[in-house]
């Protein structure tokens, strides 16, 4: 089984291989092509590749927003 880890240092599952060797990112759903070493979407915390990773104290931030955000509803 393959795992993929964020920013964050957490690491989820990869449910869905395809054929072909690419995969569903299991943080965004985004297809990841064969051979890539990470996500390809610009916003997801896992991405990689030509991209450089999704910066970490950001990603702290979005997730505080989100938690407090859920706290209120």
């Amino acid at each position: 089984m393959k795992f993929v880890t964020d920013c964050l240092g957490r690491t989820r599952p990869v449910k869905h291989v395809y054929r072909d060797g690419s995969y569903s990112c299991p943080f965004c759903i985004g297809i990841v092509e064969a051979g890539r070493s990470g996500c390809s979407d610009p916003g997801c915390f896992a991405r990689g590749g030509d991209l450089p990773p999704f910066p970490r104290a950001r990603a702290e931030k979005i997730l505080a927003a989100e938690q407090r955000r859920a706290k209120k509803e």
